[in-house]
């Protein structure tokens, strides 16, 4: 192209400058098609970045105000994934997206994971090119079992060789249970109306919201961070400790309300889960997983009333949320100042308190 361009008049002087892409091919294009016969592509079908239509009270787009958030992905030709959702090969779920843009990151994430697979199953072949082994335990319902924990660390690429652990059991490659059905940790298919028999011992099986086997001793813990919790040597997780700390009427844990044990049939309601803390059970592999790869901090995930006071390191996103439920949230600095703030009538009527169960763990 011999067309000049300047960070101040952009290309060939027209202006077209001071938006992102602008030097490149975003700015060269809209630059051309200016001055051509063209006819504009609906956003929301070609290049839909999932974010909200209106921009300092202006519409993003002067010709239309169309909410592209609300589009079925089977409408979306092309996607633009990295301003709102971030891009899949870093593993940026985010329990805390907005919940008007996560349906759509959501189906992004999982069709891009999902024509990687198709990628590798057509292109990655022979004893000196192996397929990725799709063992990761993160959000393996989105990214196909490529990703081992949040963030770019936690990516599984195409080149990468990651030696076979101790702890992991091997089936054969081609093992495909199919919908519904779940591999088991002796390499068969779990039946369709029982697919808990998929989770291994010493975890609690969780089929909502999505279907995932938690460590016993992960999530609720006492002031001392020891686990609440621990396996009742069957098929689900009984009390761990005689603490009243572990006792939901004592409101030690925020968005938790209820009486007895943290451990007898509280739905946590987890989409992501630290590394050693379980695995998600897919059709092809057994979900296993290492606890050695935990910390104490990864044990305790649940945000306690000692995490909410002004003073803490943590769960800032759950004092956030609470204390839109009652500012004695806010106005709690003593830990026995926000348990009774958390037992408080507003923050035990309605919903308020636990709908801040996605920012309290």
């Amino acid at each position: 192209a011999n067309t000049p361009y300047d960070d101040v008049n952009g290309w060939g002087g027209q202006g077209f400058t001071g938006f992102r892409g602008a030097m490149g091919t975003s700015g060269l294009l809209s630059y051309y098609y200016s001055s051509q016969p063209a006819i504009e592509l609906d956003r929301c079908t070609y290049g839909n970045t999932n974010e909200n239509p209106v921009a300092n009270a202006m519409c993003r787009d002067v010709n239309s105000c169309d909410d592209c958030r609300n589009r079925d992905i089977s409408q979306v030709k092309v996607a633009h994934m990295a301003k709102v959702c971030g891009v899949p090969w870093s593993c940026s779920f985010d329990i805390k997206w907005p919940v008007e843009v996560s349906p759509l990151c959501e189906e992004y994430h999982r069709a891009w994971s999902e024509y990687r697979e198709l990628f590798e199953e057509e292109h990655i072949k022979g004893a000196n090119f192996p397929r990725t082994r799709k063992n990761g335990n993160y959000r393996n319902d989105i990214y196909q079992g490529y990703c081992t924990e949040r963030g770019k660390e936690g990516y599984k690429g195409i080149a990468d060789r990651d030696p076979i652990e101790e702890w992991e059991i091997l089936c054969d490659p081609d093992l495909d249970c199919g919908p519904g059905r779940y591999v088991m940790n002796d390499c068969t298919c779990s039946p369709v109306d029982d697919p808990c028999l998929a989770c291994p011992a010493n975890t609690r099986c969780q089929l909502s919201p999505i279907f995932m086997c938690i460590d016993c001793g992960c999530g609720f813990c006492n002031y001392d961070l020891q686990p609440c919790c621990t396996f009742n040597g069957v098929n689900n997780c009984k009390s761990g400790t005689n603490d009243n700390e572990c006792l939901l009427q004592f409101d030690q844990f925020g968005a938790f309300l209820g009486e007895g044990n943290a451990c007898s049939g509280v739905e946590i309601s987890v989409t992501a889960m630290p590394n050693g803390c379980g695995c998600q059970p897919n059709e092809n592999t057994p979900c296993t997983y290492d606890p050695s790869k935990r910390t104490a901090d990864e044990i305790c995930f649940i945000c306690t009333s000692s995490d909410i006071l002004p003073d803490a390191t943590v769960c800032s996103d759950c004092r956030e949320c609470l204390k839109n439920c009652d500012p004695c949230v806010e106005q709690a600095t003593t830990l026995s100042a926000m348990e009774k703030c958390l037992s408080s009538k507003p923050l035990n009527d309605g919903l308020c308190r636990v709908e801040c169960d996605r920012f309290c763990r």
